[in-house]
């Protein structure tokens, strides 16, 4: 119960720096959480929590043999990685056959990163929406719009920077990345940067922030130069952030002129 307490702090943390002031909670989900809330003499519980499965041994083609429906918290221990000495394309092509975490069901595509290989400036955001995923696209929907804007701003071209995120399929439902989909995903987004090797990683909100440089929340450390496998980071706000808290743009544009005067523009 402690560590489910603390998710939903953290997704309300999190929705509520995106503007977000309400969220949906459903009937089932409202009875597991208060259970003896108007209970009848002998209900079955609406929502039962499943036994923690018995760790199975991971087959050479990654799958474990505990069934592709676990949501327990995958690892990037056990995941196999020579099976990433790939190029970028191979690599994509890796992550459309995943099947590590739940996302897997429901998916109608992956959506790996875009740009050139050999970017100096690469930007994290959390996770594609549905429109990137539709398009097959990261940051192709009004913040990707924003964000374009920020990027010429800066001197550069979309083309010629990274974008990514750090999970590769969209949640069925408007969230941000669970705790066991990061870790699934997490050594993908780690060969892309082997890859790319950028001078710096432009950090978007709080999940990336999480992810490579375990700092939580994202205003205590937006705009402080982080690092990651010796690559200068820059945490900033999110652009889906901006478009609700216009006035945030100041001091992301301050972050962003900070990345500029390392990268020497």
């Amino acid at each position: 119960m402690p560590d489910l307490v603390e998710q939903v702090i953290e997704h309300l943390e999190y929705s509520r720096t995106r503007g977000e002031k309400y969220v949906s909670l459903s009937l089932a989900n409202v009875q597991y959480l208060f259970p003896n809330r108007n209970k009848s003499p002998s209900p079955e519980p609406s929502v039962k929590v499943a036994p923690k499965p018995v760790p199975k041994k991971r087959r050479p083609d990654g799958d474990s043999e505990a069934g592709t429906n676990s949501s327990t918290t995958a690892s990037t221990d056990s995941f196999d990685e020579p099976n990433l000495n790939v190029s970028l394309p191979e690599l994509a092509q890796v992550v459309s056959h995943c099947n590590r975490c739940r996302l897997c069901h429901s998916r109608t595509r992956t959506v790996f990163g875009v740009g050139t290989e050999k970017a100096s400036l690469m930007f994290i955001g959390d996770g594609p929406t549905h429109k990137d995923e539709q398009s097959g696209t990261p940051f192709s929907d009004n913040s990707g719009e924003l964000l374009n804007r920020m990027i010429e701003a800066m001197g550069f071209s979309r083309d010629e920077v990274y974008l990514t995120n750090v999970i590769k399929c969209s949640p069925p439902i408007k969230r941000p990345p669970g705790d066991d989909e990061v870790p699934s995903c997490f050594p993908y987004l780690k060969r892309e940067i082997e890859l790319i090797q950028p001078r710096v990683i432009v950090l978007l909100g709080p999940v990336p922030v999480k992810a490579l440089i375990d700092k939580q929340g994202i205003s205590k450390v937006r705009g402080k130069w982080q690092s990651f496998n010796g690559i200068d980071c820059m945490p900033t706000y999110h652009p889906s952030y901006l478009l609700r808290m216009p006035a945030a743009k100041r001091d992301v544009w301050e972050d962003l002129k900070a990345v500029m005067r390392k990268l020497g523009k």
